[in-house]
């Protein structure tokens, strides 16, 4: 992954982590459930990333990713992290 995306990718951990919290809170020192949701989260990102890559970043990671496709991720973030948060409401 190339560096400036390393740290972008964390937001998007932080981002739903936090939303998953809101909607279904773990119980402090859970250790095992804690681990199990970063896991999922991760997996919940490359879903939501993957089709908004162009071809050419499929193919090489390393490819500085267009401002419009990083708009688009930063945009499917945060309305699934608000989705999943508001999930809490209901």
């Amino acid at each position: 992954m190339a560096e400036g995306l390393h740290g972008y990718f964390q937001w998007q951990m932080q981002t739903l982590m936090l939303a998953h919290d809101l909607a279904d809170p773990i119980p402090k020192g859970d250790q095992a459930a804690v681990d199990a949701r970063q896991e999922r989260v991760e997996r919940e990102i490359g879903e939501l990333v993957r089709p908004l890559l162009p071809d050419e970043n499929q193919r090489d990671p390393n490819t500085d990713l267009p401002p419009s496709v990083i708009m688009a991720i930063t945009r499917a973030t945060l309305r699934r992290a608000w989705d999943v948060a508001r999930g809490a409401e209901t």
